[in-house]
């Protein structure tokens, strides 16, 4: 039966075979704003004013599925699993960051901590596949005990901005790996540097023949004098403070009674060896020693851990002159150590 206008039918129709509609007509329901038609070959176009309810325990879409206004979902959208099968962002181009012909979205796995995977939130950009290389890709991801910040294996820069203004930069490339624009504060906690490591003020060197602008050293605590030219009773203390090359000694003995011979005086102990043709001096406080010394000081001695005593004219001090004096002093030298 062919039917060339309009069929209104107003009970049930059933159809024994495969009712066909001609190419430019519609089935339509209540009025012209809801139908089922076919706009051209290949394509079937179902119109609604308000809305399209589909009930199903589940609806399945064996093609690409094409939205083009906003995607609202009260349960989980999941995707394939194998390569390429990501959630699709669509084309993206920026006069200032490039244009990627791609963004899309997906998760991966893998068996090792920061590499393509554990269960990864990622992000793709010019590439629909999740192979070792070649991609550009930033995803944060949950392995065993942790979580990962993964850049790509690309030189890629990752840049945090505070409205126009970037604060910080991650860079997956050589070179100062983290920069931050605008200071960085610990409110809790060290910063911890890792050995042979420091603060580099290389920028910020205004002299001349400048030969190291790293700061990779400090420390602070206490070392043991001893002297066999006579008999340490006590020592109250005895510490020091290396800020890179730079040591500070602090030394308080006091000498048992006639316990010195007629040596002249070296100290052993000092906590670094002095650096080679350094000889650093230092003012020394001696009480009831055994007669008037005049300027009594101490010096290092070059690529040594010992310090001598002195006085007047660069003069050593016998061991005998300071019996029962409480000795006193400090010196800063230099190391390479």
């Amino acid at each position: 039966m062919d039917i060339a206008g309009a069929l209104d039918v107003h009970g049930a129709l059933g159809l024994a075979e495969t009712a066909t509609v001609a190419t430019n007509k519609k089935i339509q329901f209540r009025d012209t704003a809801i139908h089922i038609s076919s706009p051209a070959d290949g394509d079937l176009a179902i119109a609604a004013d308000d809305e399209i309810d589909i009930t199903s325990t589940l609806i399945d879409v064996n093609g690409n599925l094409d939205v083009s206004g906003t995607t609202v979902s009260a349960g989980k959208i999941t995707g394939g699993t194998g390569a390429g099968r990501k959630l699709f962002l669509g084309d993206y181009t920026s006069t200032s960051s490039g244009a990627p012909t791609s963004l899309s979205l997906g998760a991966r796995f893998s068996n090792s901590a920061g590499g393509k995977g554990t269960l990864k939130l990622q992000l793709w950009e010019n590439a629909t596949d999740t192979t070792d290389s070649g991609y550009n890709v930033m995803g944060i991801g949950v392995s065993s005990n942790q979580i990962d910040y993964v850049a790509s294996d690309d030189a890629y820069h990752h840049n945090f901005f505070v409205g126009t203004t970037e604060r910080l930069k991650i860079q997956s490339d050589a070179g100062n790996n983290v920069v931050v624009a605008d200071g960085l504060t610990l409110t809790n906690g060290n910063l911890i540097v890792a050995s042979g490591h420091g603060i580099n003020f290389s920028s910020y060197g205004s002299g001349t023949n400048i030969d190291n602008n790293l700061l990779n050293d400090y420390e602070e605590g206490t070392w043991t004098p001893a002297c066999t030219m006579f008999t340490i009773a006590s020592t109250p203390l005895a510490t020091y403070t290396k800020i890179g090359n730079v040591v500070n000694i602090f030394c308080y003995i006091e000498i048992q009674n006639n316990s010195g011979n007629s040596s002249t005086v070296r100290m052993t102990g000092l906590p670094f060896t002095a650096k080679n043709q350094h000889y650093a001096t230092g003012v020394m406080n001696l009480a009831s020693a055994n007669g008037t010394i005049n300027n009594p000081h101490v010096r290092t001695v070059s690529n040594n851990t010992f310090i001598d005593f002195k006085k007047d004219n660069d003069t050593s001090l016998i061991a005998n002159l300071v019996d029962h004096a409480h000795v006193l002093f400090s010196v800063t030298y230099f190391t390479d150590s």
